[in-house]
């Protein structure tokens, strides 16, 4: 069979192949069977199969073998089978098992209808939904129903009525979050027949945002930068961004200036990561957070500066939602140091060495999955490129998944998972911001960024964040009259700037006069503090 006219790279082959259930169907080079919507029924079997067609190939045409006993009877069986061609849909996985990114199933009967019945998953809207159906007769007229407005696909019959065989199909966009619904056709003659479903989710359309690091002028725009334990300031070093020395006890973060949408979004996140020259302790995070609240680290050493930490108190990343650990020396998914897993969700009180997890929002941040030890190791000095993928482009929905490459070709380290059902996940913020962390304990490393690239199919430039928050003041505090502290929103470490609007903020301790949440000009006000000490 000749592919389509016009396929051409980046789209999806898919082919329809229908015999006698006797009958062997081998396929070419690079076609991959999709399994889960593929059957054989009394004297009919019907095959689906997709080809991705990558850069730097060509569409061509593809030959299958059918071999058995109906061939061999006086040539006297028939198959036959037709191609089509997806342009912006995602490569397949789907080949043994439905995934999130497509998926199939089948049924079969006998009589005047065949149905292509829905899918156990929803896909998102603008998900390619195909039906195929079959007949074992090569005389029988396949009329498909066309539900959802779909579209009529490729008729074809071959042989007479015990020889022969024909086929069918349709297909449609889905127009909302659906498991593709029942597609159904008519025979003009009872006959067994197969239908088969296959869904394909389309590929976003993103837009990209690199940085290499490639420069010795600080940050750039790109980038905010913070500490909240240790002396070291996250810094381009040979042209890589360096979140910790090999010291002890720090806990940094740099934020990408961009605003992502939660609803409908698909987010690509790719970075290199380089852990050297300590003792191999503690690691980096990779964090998602609410982009209403300033981002800011959460505790030192196996936190990751995600997790809180107890000893001493140091509260978890501020709003985090999905803090993803590349963890060193193990205690970011240890249960008695960076906090409990969620209900139902087994973790390791000891912790995983050169592992990765996953903790969720605050103010719990549960431990939700993650991976055994890694080979090759989290530590290394030669870069391995880290690939995370969140699609919430259904509603209710977070798929994540995350992947790995150490040289040989990205390998699949966590398969998509929904993030959002987990207890103790709040609702996903509206709007969210990408940051990365670095932490060290007692033991270190350097850690280290490069290569870093930002897909989103939407983004937008952040408003100026707030750097910190700065209390003075010079009164002297007296028995029962409030001191006077100015408090100001610094947009920089060294508060050479001020935020130019109202802020509000809860402030700590408690003990504010008027509230501990106060509405203030960012410039700077002098509020009353009273604090009470027993002697």
């Amino acid at each position: 069979m000749n592919a389509p006219s016009g396929a051409t790279e980046g789209d999806v082959l898919i082919a329809q192949i229908i015999a006698k259930a006797s009958e062997t169907i081998t396929a070419p080079s690079g076609w991959t069977r999709i399994s889960p919507a593929s059957g054989v029924g009394t004297s009919l079997r019907q095959h689906i199969y997709y080809r991705y067609i990558a850069t730097g190939q060509t569409a061509g045409s593809a030959t299958w073998q059918i071999d058995g006993p109906w061939l061999g009877l006086l040539n006297s069986g028939y198959a036959t089978g037709v191609m089509y061609a997806a342009r912006g849909a995602e490569n397949p996985d789907c080949a043994s098992a439905t995934t999130f990114r497509c998926g199939g199933t089948v049924t079969g009967g006998v009589g005047t209808s065949v149905v292509a019945p829905s899918m156990s998953l929803q896909y998102p809207a603008g998900s390619l939904r195909m039906a195929f159906f079959a007949s074992n007769s090569g005389t029988a007229s396949i009329t498909p129903a066309l539900e959802n407005s779909a579209t009529a696909g490729v008729y074809n019959r071959a042989g007479g009525s015990v020889t022969g065989v024909g086929l069918h199909g349709s297909y449609y966009l889905l127009g909302s979050d659906s498991n593709g619904g029942q597609q159904s056709a008519n025979l003009n003659t009872s006959s067994y027949n197969i239908g088969s479903t296959f869904i394909l989710r389309a590929a976003p359309v993103l837009t990209c945002v690199s940085d290499n690091f490639n420069r010795s002028t600080g940050l750039g725009n790109d980038w905010s930068s913070v500490r909240v334990a240790g002396d070291f300031t996250p810094q381009i070093v040979n042209n890589r961004l360096r979140l910790t020395a090999a010291v002890t006890n720090q806990s940094t973060g740099v934020s990408f200036q961009r605003v992502f949408p939660s609803a409908g979004n698909y987010l690509q996140l790719v970075f290199r990561f380089y852990g050297y020259g300590g003792g191999g302790a503690d690691g980096v995070a990779l964090i998602l957070s609410d982009a209403s609240v300033t981002p800011q680290p959460g505790g030192f050493g196996g936190s990751l500066g995600y997790a809180p930490k107890s000893n001493p108190t140091v509260a978890g990343f501020a709003g985090g939602w999905l803090g993803i650990g590349l963890d060193e020396y193990g205690n970011f998914s240890s249960s008695s140091d960076s906090g409990p897993c969620a209900p139902g969700v087994t973790c390791s009180s000891n912790g995983i060495g050169q592992s990765l997890g996953i903790r969720g929002a605050s103010p719990n941040y549960y431990w939700l999955r993650g991976t055994g030890t890694l080979s090759p190791t989290v530590s290394n000095s030669s870069g391995h490129l880290y690939r995370v993928t969140i699609d919430s482009r259904m509603a209710g929905k977070v798929l994540v998944s995350i992947e790995r490459d150490t040289g040989s070709g990205y390998s699949t380290l966590v398969s998509t998972f929904d993030a959002a059902p987990y207890t103790g996940q709040s609702t996903m913020p509206a709007q969210m911001v990408f940051s990365l962390t670095g932490s060290t304990g007692e033991i270190t490393n350097v850690h280290e960024i490069d290569d870093v690239q930002v897909c989103a199919s939407s983004m937008s430039t952040m408003q100026a964040q707030i750097d910190h928050y700065r209390f003075s003041t010079t009164s002297t505090p007296l028995t029962c009259t409030p001191a006077q502290i100015l408090v100001q929103a610094c947009m920089d470490a060294n508060c050479s700037t001020t935020y130019s609007g109202n802020v509000t903020a809860t402030l700590t301790p408690s003990g504010w006069v008027g509230g501990d949440t106060r509405t203030f000009a960012g410039s700077g006000a002098t509020l009353g503090l009273t604090y009470t000490l027993y002697l």
